[in-house]
């Protein structure tokens, strides 16, 4: 499924850069053995940007 690894090659590249400050290969962030890890950060990404923009509505309407 392409969305699949649209999101794990996402989460590799937050990864990559918020967590290993791109001192790593980014083709090593994104082989299969860290898939499930990618997509773990690309949703919780996905859950805190969200959650940004409710409580930036909530407080600036």
């Amino acid at each position: 499924m392409p969305t699949t690894q649209f999101y794990a090659d996402m989460g590799a590249i937050i990864w990559w850069i918020f967590f290993k400050f791109c001192q790593s290969k980014l083709q090593d962030e994104m082989v299969e053995k860290n898939k499930v890890r990618n997509l773990i950060v690309a949703g919780s990404f996905n859950y805190l940007v969200a959650l940004l923009i409710v409580l930036f509505l909530i407080n600036y309407s």
